[in-house]
């Protein structure tokens, strides 16, 4: 279907999911669960068209899919070049349109007449649930929340050299909201969190060392040696390498990200990927790519270093990287090797719905997808009937 000509996609998981959330609340009858459904659908949508507008107001060309986790807005490159404020302003449209339709709502409460039907009461309490609850808990500053999207370009506009700071500021704020979700027994929010604390502390470990904890431990003496041979050491290294002392020889990393800043283009784009690449700095690559200048990255190139990620045995950040190359146009390759990774984390719904979302591609090899061997979960599933028969519908 397609809203204000925005392209949107409804997968069965999300429908199928939301039902099930809904029964979970317990003595909910049929009429709860069908208002409940009709909620989340109507606030999910609104939350993402408010990406999508925003995003094509800055010359994106957006797409919405609805899926069992909720819902994601794609954008292809921008005409024209963005910046953080921009990146900014889509991040917040989301849950600005969302608390939109819910002052819209209640307004509607206050006007309309004081007999109004049961089931519409319902609908309208569940709404305003939907977007002003998730809006205030999607804001907080924890990734991949839009609250932690947005912590994550200030950091990129105000602490620059520290690509870690997102990602601290995840754990911190993700161990914080777990602790307090689980004393106010929402555990659903709770695994949330801590699934939010765990994928960050997996950033982190893959960024490596940071600059300032490496300089130190460079100029710190062996143990047992007395501090003062240090100079010497630093005169031999000199004389290896006239004109650097100690601990100076350059890092190819900080040289590629730094040339990157200086001027983001699609040369030294693909400079940074081949380097940290080289250096297996997946999550920090799909960090910078993820940003307003890491628009200048092809999704050609961020497939090529999520599969050197993948062939390396960090899935995780090739599934970061492997979601940039699929939303920039790298096809059905880069949704095959999001199933695939997906399925080697046992994760097998979240599998399923990217082999789902491959196959309908014109250039997806559903058969090779369905004997993969990280997909051995999935191949009596009989869904694959259905998207065997779907390659070539956009």
């Amino acid at each position: 279907m397609t809203l204000f000509r925005v392209p949107i996609r409804i997968e069965p998981s999300f429908l199928f999911l939301t039902m099930m959330f809904g029964l979970s609340g317990g003595s909910r009858g049929i009429e709860s669960v069908v208002s409940w459904v009709v909620a989340v659908f109507i606030a999910v949508l609104v939350h993402e068209m408010g990406h999508a507008l925003m995003a094509r107001a800055f010359g994106y060309a957006p797409w919405v899919s609805l899926h069992g986790m909720g819902g994601t807005t794609y954008f292809q490159n921008s005409v024209r070049k963005t910046t953080v404020w921009h990146e900014i302003a889509i991040t917040l449209a989301g849950p600005g349109a969302g608390f939109v339709l819910g002052a819209l709502v209640l307004l509607g409460w206050w006007l309309v007449p004081v007999d109004l039907p049961p089931g519409l009461r319902l609908l309208g309490s569940d709404l305003m649930w939907c977007t002003f609850g998730w809006g205030v808990l999607n804001l907080i500053p924890m990734l991949p929340l839009d609250g932690g999207h947005v912590a994550r370009y200030l950091c990129m506009r105000f602490v620059p050299g520290s690509p870690r700071l997102p990602w601290i500021i995840t754990v911190v704020v993700g161990t914080l909201s777990a602790a307090t979700a689980l004393y106010a027994n929402m555990l659903w929010w709770a695994v949330l969190s801590g699934f939010s604390v765990f994928r960050a502390v997996q950033a982190v470990r893959e960024m490596g060392p940071s600059p300032v904890v490496a300089t130190k431990a460079a100029k710190r003496a062996p143990a047992g040696q007395s501090v003062a041979f240090r100079p010497r050491e630093a005169t031999a290294a000199a004389e290896e390498s006239p004109g650097q002392g100690a601990g100076s020889d350059p890092d190819p990393v900080r040289e590629a990200r730094g040339a990157f800043i200086r001027d983001p283009n699609v040369v030294t784009g693909a400079a940074l990927v081949g380097v940290f690449v080289a250096a297996r700095r997946f999550s920090a690559l799909a960090a910078v790519a993820a940003g307003p200048d890491g628009r200048v990255i092809d999704g050609g190139a961020l497939l090529v270093a999520a599969k050197a990620a993948y062939d390396a045995g960090v899935v995780r950040g090739a599934i970061e990287l492997g979601e940039l190359a699929f939303a920039r146009g790298a096809g059905a390759p880069a949704g095959e090797l999001m199933a695939r990774a997906f399925g080697r984390l046992g994760e097998r719904e979240v599998a399923a719905q990217w082999v789902e979302r491959t196959s309908m591609l014109p250039d997806a090899d559903v058969a090779a997808l369905r004997e993969a061997a990280e997909l051995a979960a999935l191949r009596d599933d009989p869904r694959w009937e259905l998207w065997g028969t779907r390659g070539g519908v956009n």
